[in-house]
C-alpha cells in the first residue's frame, strides 16, 4: 500500500504535512478486512474503587466466543498470525461467552476490597476471540487501576 500525499499549508507559519508511509506486509500473507466491529475492549474511564462494578464492553465478529485476559504486568510477544499478546505469560483467562449476532456483549466485574495497606492496583486486559470456525485472534490490550475506596 502506497501513503497518500500530505496535506497543504495551513497557514504562512506552519508547513505541510509529510506524505504518508508505505506498508509492506512482509509475511506476504493477505491482510483480511472483516466487516462489522474491530475487536476491542471498553472500559470507561479506567479508574474503579472497590465496591464500584467495572462494566466491560466487548466489540468483535458475531458469535465469537471472547476469553478475557487479566494479569498484573503487561508483557509483549508476538504471536504471528494470533496477533501480539500484551499481557504477562501468568495472565488469568476468564470465559466471557459469546458474543451477540451483533457481535457485542457486555460484562460486570464486581471490584473487591483490595485488602489493608494496598491503594492501587493496575489490571492489564487483552481479549481472545475465537470464531466459531475455530480461529483465534488477540485484540488490543486495555488497562485499568483498582483503587482504594479511601481515595
Amino acid at each position: 500500500m502506497i501513503g497518500g500525499v500530505g496535506g497543504a499549508d495551513a497557514s504562512p507559519s506552519c508547513g505541510g504535512d509529510a506524505d504518508g508511509d508505505q506498508i509492506e506486509n512482509p509475511s506476504l500473507a493477505p491482510v483480511v478486512l472483516e466487516p462489522g466491529n474491530p475487536r476491542r475492549l471498553e472500559t470507561g474511564d479506567g479508574t474503579f474503587r472497590e465496591g464500584e462494578t467495572l462494566e466491560l464492553e466487548v466489540f468483535g465478529q458475531p458469535f465469537e466466543t471472547v476469553l478475557l485476559g487479566a494479569a498484573g504486568n503487561p508483557g509483549g510477544l508476538l504471536l504471528w498470525p494470533l496477533g501480539a499478546l500484551a499481557l504477562e505469560p501468568t495472565a488469568k483467562l476468564i470465559p466471557l461467552g459469546a458474543l451477540s449476532d451483533a457481535g457485542t456483549a457486555t460484562v460486570d466485574f464486581p471490584i473487591p476490597e483490595l485488602g489493608p495497606g494496598v491503594t492501587w492496583v493496575p489490571r492489564f486486559l487483552q481479549a481472545v476471540h475465537i470464531s466459531p470456525l475455530g480461529l483465534v485472534q488477540l485484540g488490543p490490550p486495555s488497562a485499568i487501576a483498582l483503587i482504594d475506596s479511601a481515595f
